[in-house]
């Protein structure tokens, strides 16, 4: 009793503030527990599953949804008036990995939190208008209450729907989604919501399909914890559909239209009937898919020496061709041995280049796609032949080519197989001509504690042999990147800085860019070096012991993300940063796969914390 009249004393104010404090933790708790999530929802369908975006024309029995409104600025008896409707709605959710997902829903609707959705829609690479389209529009998510068993009158399932509207010249669309700031408070976050041009409807299935192959469903048939990563091929933030390959021994890509926020495994419907030659050797058959490119319109493969492209079907971006029905070869007489991805269009231009191999090796061939049309050009060469040619060498190959678009020029790194030599050759379309830009040391250059190595001619070498693989170049800073077993960096292609602090026991399978002052390399150990452009330092933030303290740390928090079976698939920038690809295995065997964000920050807070545990750390 007297702990009852004590707390019956306490003043009104305190036990005010108290409530507010205990109601803020609990919101707080929601906020880092629960996240956004959208899908797109069709027109006749509000409330079901995840619906395939492929539809691109407007809905014209609207009518019958507006006679049903009783409070309307608009009279559904008047017969001249036409109303049209978008084919589809997004689906907003809360999901949450501790805490109940639908009581959230409902406490988060019961408190005030109306979601805020904007969606900001993409300018297309060849637009039909001489003046630049930009539309952003925002909008308030209107509560849904599903259907289902349900014990009292209260809403029981629910969720929140906004119309997915679409621009005509248009089909990629950034969706953002945040709180009104009342009730729950929710962080801010960005999905992509693109068109999917190689999907149809099947009328006899009464369901949709995808044209390019066959969609499958069980993941361990072909995806295993024995997967090493690929890199993700696009047109920057300019492909509303990428694709992956490199399944081993399997037709098989993964396909998305949402950045990898979900994907479809598709079986693509080639043949496989390459047979190798005197003119195109090939040691070993296999029906995997590699080098796979993805741009605004058109899917490109490669199998083996075979490359194969898809256009889809993009009504909305009025191109001059309705679409492919069936993969198409190209380069029927040619021996490809790799596909080359470039990354920026000119004059509302997509490319790919192709490599020669067998009989064509030291030779390549641009690919351009306009409106749909895929074209391909002859041999690159000069007036004197090829590259080899220029080289004065009997035979070479080519490793590696970037097209910098905005000067209409090649950069090719090339190898001179007899005396192992390493050649950064530039050619010049509109000339038609090659230039010398460097010849590469046969050696690993001797490390620096300055984390770099000016290559000057007067360093010292170790015993190593320097073996690049690939080149890497930001158009916006003309930064070169040569990576290999080292990496080197250069302003103007003629003069190089060895990057010291990557060691030269691992090799660069494959470098990525973020086009905003950061790149990442990984490793055929795959290890991911991050750094930023123009530093001379290079971190491996995966696997480190700064990174398996933040996973063992989720891993008590019970976080979804994060497990000790788990394999890289690919790694990749997307708007919102450094994201992985990740095939995961619960302790029951169970497998998914899910994009997982690269957590930068903390991994190399923790590292600053692990080398540096007594060095005082102020912070502004």
């Amino acid at each position: 009793a007297s702990s009852y009249t004590t707390f019956m004393m306490w003043p009104h104010s305190l036990l005010n503030s108290l409530f507010l404090l205990l109601l803020f933790i609990k919101h707080y708790d929601l906020k880092e527990d629960c996240t956004w999530t959208v899908v797109v929802n069709q027109f006749d369908g509000l409330g079901s599953s995840r619906s395939l975006f492929f539809e691109q024309h407007e809905v014209r029995t609207v009518a019958e949804v507006f006679k049903e409104m009783g409070d309307s600025a608009i009279d559904p008896s008047d017969k001249n008036a036409h109303y049209f409707g978008f084919p589809y709605y997004l689906k907003i959710n809360l999901t949450c990995q501790e805490q109940n997902s639908t009581r959230t829903i409902r406490t988060a609707h019961y408190t005030g939190l109306i979601p805020v959705v904007t969606i900001t829609f993409q300018e297309p690479i060849n637009s039909v208008r001489q003046k630049r389209e930009q539309l952003q529009i925002t909008m308030n998510a209107a509560p849904y209450r599903l259907e289902g068993k349900c014990e009292s009158e209260e809403v029981c399932l629910m969720c929140w729907f906004a119309p997915m509207p679409m621009m005509n010249g248009s089909v990629m669309m950034e969706v953002s989604v945040k709180s009104n700031d009342l009730g729950i408070l929710m962080d801010e976050k960005r999905f992509s919501i693109n068109v999917n041009g190689f999907a149809k409807m099947d009328k006899e299935k009464g369901e949709a399909v995808f044209t390019i192959g066959t969609k499958l469903t069980k993941l361990k048939d072909f995806l295993s914890l024995k997967e090493v990563s690929r890199p993700l091929w696009a047109t920057y933030r300019q492909a509303p559909v990428v694709i992956i390959g490199s399944v081993p021994g399997s037709k098989i890509i993964l396909l998305s239209d949402t950045l990898f926020d979900d994907f479809f495994p598709i079986e693509v419907a080639i043949d496989s009937c390459w047979i190798g030659s005197l003119s195109c050797p090939q040691k070993n058959f296999s029906s995997s898919i590699v080098d796979t490119i993805a741009t605004e319109s058109t899917l490109f493969i490669r199998q083996n020496q075979l490359v194969y492209y898809f256009t889809g079907n993009y009504s909305a971006l009025h191109m001059k061709t309705s679409g492919s029905v069936l993969w198409t070869r190209i380069l029927n007489n040619i021996c490809v041995k790799q596909l080359n991805p470039v990354d920026f269009p000119i004059n509302n231009t997509e490319y790919v280049i192709a490599l020669g191999g067998g009989w064509q090796e030291g030779e390549f061939f641009l690919i351009s796609v306009k409106d749909g049309i895929v074209k391909v050009s002859g041999a690159m060469k000069s007036k004197d032949g090829t590259v080899c040619r220029f080289l004065e060498l009997e035979k070479c190959a080519i490793l590696w080519i970037i097209f910098v678009t905005t000067a209409n020029q090649f950069v090719l790194l090339v190898k001179d197989p007899t005396g192992n030599d390493y050649y950064v050759v530039s050619y010049y379309r509109a000339r038609k001509e090659f230039e010398l830009m460097y010849q590469l040391p046969k050696f690993v250059p001797k490390g620096s504690d300055k984390g770099f190595v000016m290559l000057l001619g007067t360093e010292q070498y170790t015993n190593q042999a320097l073996v690049p693989r690939g080149l890497a170049l930001n158009p916006f800073t003309m930064i070169l990147y040569i990576c290999g077993n080292v990496v080197l960096q250069s302003n103007d292609m003629v003069n190089y800085v060895y990057l010291s602090s990557f060691p030269s026991t691992s090799s660069i399978k494959y470098f990525v860019h973020s086009y905003q002052g950061y790149y990442v390399c990984v490793t055929d150990k795959e290890e991911i070096w991050v750094s930023a452009e123009g530093s001379s330092f290079l971190v491996q933030v995966y696997p480190s012991e700064s990174w398996n303290l933040f996973r063992d740390l989720q891993i008590i928090r019970r976080s979804t993300e994060y497990g000790h079976k788990e394999a890289i698939i690919s790694v990749f920038y997307d708007p919102d940063g450094l994201k992985q690809l990740l095939y995961l295995e619960d302790k029951h065997g169970k497998a998914r796969v899910i994009k997982r964000r690269v957590p930068l920050h903390h991994v190399l807070t923790y590292r600053q914390l692990i080398s540096a545990p007594y060095h005082q750390m102020t912070y502004e």
